[in-house]
């Protein structure tokens, strides 16, 4: 079977404070509890005033992760606006998701893509031939690289019309600003369906 690619890498600010802010939110809560039950143990006035601050810290690494918004998050926004006008079959709506320049790969974004024009194709193929009975969302993380790219991994689980089982598929949406301040697909990889690197047909 095909797996996922590596995570582009990140900053740790931008992994655990604004992406992720729970995990160091809630060791910042847990440690200001700890501080307060053994300062007002012992009577410990300073270690009660040191729990304030851990508090207020944790409160404000939630406030600022809630407040902006990563290029991860823009990916996964447009992940799932992509996910469901191709479940909807609103080729519009998905083509509409994709930078004139975008390209399309498969089993890895290293590998060569193929264009717009062929992406527009594989997307009305899919309109006509397709109707999909329901779809999941398996999985969906998103992934900052700069202010102005992103990258999510996508894997659908995906009920079709006419189609004895549900099919699996795992996808890498790239994203990118555009100069009119939108956010675009700038690739989309095809990983893998049903636990297979397509061929291009499929794709069609």
């Amino acid at each position: 079977s095909q797996t996922m690619p590596d995570a582009p890498s990140s900053s740790l600010i931008t992994r655990y404070m604004l992406e992720n802010p729970w995990p160091v939110a809630i060791v910042a809560v847990v440690a200001a509890v700890l501080l307060v039950g053994t300062g007002l143990r012992n009577g410990q006035w300073k270690r009660v005033q040191a729990a304030l601050g851990v508090a207020i810290f944790g409160l404000g690494v939630l406030a600022i992760g809630y407040l902006v918004t990563t290029t991860g998050e823009r990916a996964k926004a447009v992940a799932r606006s992509l996910v469901s006008a191709m479940v909807a079959g609103d080729r519009v709506g998905a083509i509409n998701q994709f930078a004139s320049d975008a390209v399309l790969s498969v089993g890895s974004p290293q590998n060569p893509g193929l264009d717009h024009d062929f992406i527009v194709e594989a997307i009305d193929e899919w309109a006509k031939r397709y109707t999909v009975d329901s779809n999941s969302i398996t999985m969906l993380r998103g992934y900052s690289e700069n202010s102005d790219t992103g990258e999510a991994h996508v894997a659908c689980w995906t009920e079709v019309n006419g189609l004895p089982y549900p099919t699996p598929s795992q996808w890498v949406v790239r994203v990118a600003r555009q100069s009119d301040g939108q956010w675009k697909i700038v690739q989309l990889t095809c990983i893998s369906i049903s636990n297979q690197v397509p061929s291009i047909d499929r794709l069609r």
